[in-house]
């Protein structure tokens, strides 16, 4: 069934998929003299300051909403709370993923970053399922193993 919030999370992702697109552009053109790492954090700077009035917005509404299972809106509100560790571990991941991205593309053509770049979320598709394969895979056989 095809909702509002079904849209707006196409908007989303084909904004993302453009952005996604221009960053090897953004990166090649970067002055010699600025630290890669410097670029990086000023990169991740602007993307929060983007994306943080559109998270706020979406908290507005929630809040807005007049909703019966109150569990679930602490939970979309304030659940990021219980998971600080996890938030900062991301952080962490997400930044060294930028510096190494910015490494790599100094490495490569334009053109060549911009494929790699569109083409991460379909190897990463593809790892899980085969992850999730090899696991239902492991179930299957230690449970069979163990009802003889």
């Amino acid at each position: 069934m095809v909702t509002k919030d079904y849209f707006k999370g196409l908007l989303y992702g084909v904004g993302s998929l453009i952005l996604i697109g221009i960053q090897p552009i953004i990166i090649s053109s970067r002055p010699s003299e600025m630290d890669i790492y410097m670029f990086a954090m000023m990169t991740v700077i602007h993307e929060a300051i983007i994306f943080l009035p559109l998270m706020l917005l979406e908290r507005k509404r929630i809040k807005s909403m007049n909703h019966t299972n109150t569990d679930m809106v602490y939970s979309l509100l304030n659940g990021w709370k219980k998971n600080k560790k996890l938030l900062i571990y991301l952080g962490i991941n997400f930044a060294i993923a930028q510096i190494l991205f910015y490494l790599a593309y100094q490495l490569t053509s334009v053109i060549n970053a911009s494929l790699a770049q569109k083409t991460t979320i379909k190897f990463g598709i593809l790892f899980g399922i085969g992850a999730l394969i090899i696991i239902i895979s492991i179930v299957f056989i230690v449970k069979k193993n163990t009802i003889k």
